[in-house]
């Protein structure tokens, strides 16, 4: 399976081809406006996995997918680690040796 990337206008021209794609697992199309991703076609079952996935664990970590409290993009620790680099980055930019 691919991961394809059209146009809003390339996706209204080939809709019936996207779907087949899609359908027959073949890829997953993102949509783009002006260059950003607007949606993904996905297979249904693969979005129906997705959203059980959802109802059982409302908050995910994005980095280890721990539970986290809902709002939460991130656990503590991941946050953590993210922070640590940050500075790190941070001083090596100002010439400090690590």
């Amino acid at each position: 399976m691919s991961d394809e990337e059209i146009s809003a206008n390339e996706a209204r021209r080939n809709f019936g081809d996207i779907l087949g794609a899609v359908e027959h697992g073949e890829a997953h199309v993102t949509v783009t406006k002006y260059g950003k991703p607007v949606a993904v076609v996905v297979p249904a079952e693969w979005h129906d996995g997705v959203q059980k996935v959802l109802e059982r664990h409302p908050a995910i970590c994005h980095v280890c997918y721990k539970d986290v409290p809902v709002g939460a993009y991130a656990c503590e620790e991941c946050v953590a680690i993210g922070e640590a680099a940050r500075q790190a980055i941070i001083r090596q930019q100002q010439g400090e040796k690590p």
